[in-house]
């Protein structure tokens, strides 16, 4: 078998493999889009494995793996109960494809192209599965809210990182002034209670 012969086998090959997982997708997830259906929901069905509804569609590119990936998003429960959203002021940053958020997410913001806004509705196996997660109970169908998809380039994304350190910094500067005003009042209720005369340092030290 010539090389033109052997690229030729492993093309079909890739071809056939990338087939047979597309259907396997559809497959595993027409219970979980039928079941949309029933309850009303237009939904459109992915290869990935998550179901679909775009209220405005961009005209960017999609992310793709490697891709940084920058959204605002509210996520739901079914019951429409909120269990997490992305900072106000500061969009949400994920590299797409490196497992750094759940799997269907992961996979359904392939979908949105640049400037696209709608709904993502992702089935257990592809978000906590049988394990609760703080609100988000076991076997729980997911469903986000995704607009402003920007995708980010290395200058963007540093830009991005400085925003969230800078504000993180400012949280955790805000945390310590709270704390030290709550330690300052309890030493002194106790020494106002045991009758002990305290003196304090700048530090905030008291003896």
């Amino acid at each position: 078998m010539n090389l033109l012969s052997i690229k030729i086998a492993l093309i079909c090959a890739f071809c056939s493999v990338f087939s047979l997982y597309s259907q396997d997708s559809l497959r595993m997830t027409s219970p979980f889009h039928k079941h949309l259906v029933d309850k009303g929901i237009t939904v459109a069905l992915s290869s990935t494995g998550v179901c679909y509804q775009l209220t405005t569609e961009g005209s960017g590119i999609a992310p793709k793996v490697g891709d940084y990936v920058s959204m605002n998003y509210e996520a739901y429960l079914m019951d429409s109960t909120r269990f997490d959203q992305s900072a106000v002021g500061l969009p949400f940053v994920f590299q797409v494809g490196y497992h750094q958020v759940i799997e269907g997410l992961d996979r359904g913001i392939t979908l949105f192209k640049k400037g696209s806004e709608g709904m993502l509705f992702i089935p257990p196996s592809l978000g906590f599965g049988s394990i609760p997660v703080d609100a988000v109970p076991a076997n729980a169908i997911l469903r986000y809210h995704i607009k402003d998809v920007q995708i980010l380039d290395a200058k963007a994304y540093d830009t991005h990182m400085k925003e969230v350190e800078l504000r993180e910094r400012k949280a955790f500067v805000a945390k310590q002034d709270s704390q030290f005003m709550a330690d300052k009042k309890l030493i002194n209720d106790y020494s106002i209670a045991q009758k002990i005369k305290t003196k304090r340092t700048d530090s905030g030290l008291s003896y």
